[in-house]
């Protein structure tokens, strides 16, 4: 589900599809009673100071300024 928000996103926008672009995405999905995943919205450079205050480990697994902009992918999973 959420591929395909990006990929519908990216036919759209023809710059996403730029080898150079970066972008940071929060993702809000919430289930339904029989646990069907329901999209309730896309953010753009979500705040990530709420997951850090509640969960002091979170942080150290914020692997995403590193994978966006120093070209470290060893968190990086390729489906």
């Amino acid at each position: 589900m959420i591929r395909s928000v990006f990929e519908a996103a990216a036919k759209a926008h023809l710059e996403m599809q730029s080898p150079t672009t970066r972008a940071m995405n929060g993702v809000d999905v919430m289930l339904d009673t029989p646990f069907q995943p329901k999209l309730l919205e896309v953010t753009y450079c979500p705040d990530c100071t709420r997951a850090c205050k509640y969960d002091m480990e979170a942080a150290r697994d914020f692997y995403i300024f590193g994978c966006l902009f120093l070209n470290e992918t060893t968190h990086v999973h390729y489906n």
